[in-house]
């Protein structure tokens, strides 16, 4: 495509390219698709170990709140919601099931303190914590660099 990113879909003449509406349905779908696979899943575990839960795992800076705007100017806010739908962890979807009460993620995007506090404390409201793995700003330097060496 023109802007070089390999993962993007902007053909629209064909059925499937990002952000359309048969796109939405596959996000939604695939979204319900790992709910009921959890489902089934906590259904066999739950006979050995009542009331067990699911953390979902994610990389990417992801937050699993619902009521995000795709149109909103700040782009952390952006991402966070378009970043469910790639992973097919959309917040609505999984928020309705009692499967997943934790979400984890290795938090590659550098959210400001006041966007973690307001995107934690929703996340909370709606049903699922987020255990968040901060990796903001050069955290790599502990392991790459000049006196250790660049490669790995």
């Amino acid at each position: 495509n023109k802007y070089g990113h390999q993962y993007e879909y902007l053909d629209k003449t064909k059925v499937f390219y990002d952000w359309s509406p048969a796109m939405t349905d596959l996000d939604l779908f695939r979204s319900e698709l790992r709910v009921s696979n959890y489902t089934d899943t906590l259904d066999i575990v739950r006979k050995e170990i009542p009331g067990a839960t699911v953390c979902i795992r994610t990389e990417g800076g992801n937050y699993l709140v619902s009521e995000l705007d795709p149109t909103d100017p700040n782009s952390h806010i952006r991402h966070a919601y378009y970043s469910q739908r790639r992973a097919a962890v959309i917040a609505d979807v999984l928020q309705k099931s009692d499967t997943i009460k934790f979400h984890s993620d290795y938090v590659t995007l550098p959210y400001t303190p006041r966007e973690i506090s307001g995107l934690t404390k929703k996340a909370v409201e709606q049903g699922i914590i987020p255990i968040q793995l901060p990796q903001y700003d050069h955290m790599r330097d502990i392991a790459i660099n000049d006196k250790y060496g660049t490669d790995y």
